[in-house]
């Protein structure tokens, strides 16, 4: 009987009213990210892959020029730890460096 009085005291209705107030700034800043989440997804799932390919194409039609610009990352450390950085989230410069050595 004390609790449901207390629950229901002006003062902790105030209290409930201004966490609601924070929990919908909460939920309108989350659902805010949506589209943003959405383009994440559509360029980890299309764009990226897509760009790879195509990239791996002109690879495979200019092989020299690949292993010219292999030869630069090789020869110069401070390029190679800047293409390194720039891939450092997913991890391929990683590998690139990893299977140089």
């Amino acid at each position: 009987m004390k609790d449901s009085m207390k629950k229901s005291s002006p003062a902790a209705i105030e209290e409930n009213k201004a966490e609601l107030v924070e929990w919908q700034a909460e939920m309108d800043r989350l659902q805010a990210l949506r589209p943003v989440q959405a383009s994440r997804d559509r360029l980890k799932a299309k764009d990226i892959p897509l760009l790879e390919d195509q990239i791996k194409q002109q690879e495979d039609a200019h092989p020299e020029i690949s292993q010219k610009a292999e030869k630069v990352l090789v020869s110069k450390p401070f390029i190679t730890n800047f293409v390194i950085h720039l891939f450092s989230d997913r991890g391929e410069a990683r590998d690139h460096q990893a299977s140089t050595k």
